[in-house]
C-alpha cells in the first residue's frame, strides 16, 4: 500500500510517498480503506522526533482518518464491511489502510464529507 513516510525525523522535506506493509488486524481491531485524513498538532510534534511513540503504535504518521470498514477481527460486533467510519489513532491515518481498536471508531454522519469526519 502507499503511505506517507519518513525515514529520519525532521521539518517536512523529510516526508515521501512510499510503500508500506498494509497492517493485518488484531481480533478487536477494524482495518479501514481511508479515504480522508487532517493535520493534527500531535502529527507535526512526531514528524519532529519530539513525542516518542508508544511501542505498539504505527510508525506511520496520522491520527486523525475518515474512512471505509474493510475486515474486522474476530471479537468485533459493531462494525461490518462499507460501514463509513472515523476515528483518532496512535498513528497510521498517512496511509491507504489503517487498523484501529474498534471502540475508537464512530459513524460517520451521512451529511458529513470523508474530509470534514476526519478534521473532527
Amino acid at each position: 500500500m502507499k503511505a506517507v513516510l519518513q525515514n529520519n525525523p525532521g521539518n517536512r522535506e523529510t516526508l515521501f510517498i512510499g510503500d508500506a506493509q498494509k497492517p493485518s488486524v488484531k481480533d478487536n481491531e477494524v482495518l479501514v480503506r481511508v479515504k480522508a485524513t487532517a493535520l493534527n498538532r500531535m502529527d507535526i510534534i512526531q514528524r519532529e522526533g519530539r513525542y516518542p511513540l508508544p511501542d505498539d503504535a504505527s510508525s506511520i504518521l496520522g491520527v486523525d482518518m475518515a474512512g471505509v470498514v474493510e475486515d474486522f477481527g474476530s471479537s468485533v460486533t459493531n462494525w461490518k464491511k462499507g460501514d463509513e467510519v472515523f476515528g483518532l489513532l496512535q498513528g497510521g491515518g498517512y496511509a491507504e489502510y489503517t487498523n484501529i481498536a474498534e471502540g475508537l471508531l464512530w459513524r460517520k454522519p451521512s451529511h458529513l464529507s470523508f474530509e470534514e469526519a476526519a478534521a473532527l
